[in-house]
């Protein structure tokens, strides 16, 4: 559906006509939250793609933004938060969703992003941004227990929904949410918020895809 998100966004702009003015999308996967305000978020963003990619650079190949991630091996894009040019980027969601598409065995999009970045190419650039700062992926409960003792809550935080998951406690999984969504007692116990349950069976696919 990621790759939909511009076709799925001009539909709203047809009912909402004053959508037109925007022109860069963010996409945030349902593992990922909000720890810091949105504001600081997007200054950092805008910094990348406009200053450093923008079309001020003379630079007009059609490009979709993604942040490195330090436990992806070879899958150094992670696609759980993207920012997308909904007039220009096209050309690459296309060319994702045809490798997605043409490999109906990929249990993941990210084995799909893989391809798309070693094909090349001058159709489409993929641009890693640089996560200092700005995002954290903790996959163990140290990392949880450290974040919350530094209450150091990134603008985004990435809590995935894959293998790390397994390894991280559910205990301690939610009340990192917890501190980090400021919830109240009643939120706590509503079991509304927390880690998903995660099917062995899911994460053998992924230990298997890499």
């Amino acid at each position: 559906f990621k790759t939909l998100l511009i076709d799925y966004f001009n539909g709203l702009v047809d009912s909402e006509p004053q959508l037109d003015q925007i022109e860069y999308l963010y996409y945030m996967d349902i593992d990922m939250m909000m720890g810091a305000s949105f504001p600081l978020l997007a200054r950092g963003l805008d910094k990348i793609y406009r200053t450093e990619h923008g079309d001020s650079t003379g630079d007009k190949v059609p490009k979709v933004f993604m942040f490195m991630d330090p436990h992806s091996g070879k899958f150094a894009l992670n696609s759980g938060f993207i920012v997308i040019n909904r007039h220009t980027s096209n050309p690459c969601l296309d060319s994702w969703k045809k490798a997605m598409d043409d490999n109906p065995e990929f249990q993941f999009d990210q084995q799909a992003l893989n391809l798309v970045v070693e094909s090349g190419g001058s159709t489409c650039k993929l641009i890693g941004m640089d996560s200092t700062g700005i995002v954290t992926f903790p996959a163990s409960d140290r990392r949880l227990k450290r974040l919350m003792k530094d209450r150091r809550y990134y603008p985004l935080i990435h809590l995935f929904n894959s293998c790390f998951a397994d390894k991280m406690s559910d205990k301690i999984t939610k009340r990192f949410v917890a501190h980090v969504l400021l919830l109240s007692q009643a939120e706590k116990e509503s079991g509304k918020y927390g880690k998903q349950i995660i099917r062995a069976e899911y994460s053998a696919k992924w230990k298997e895809s890499n």
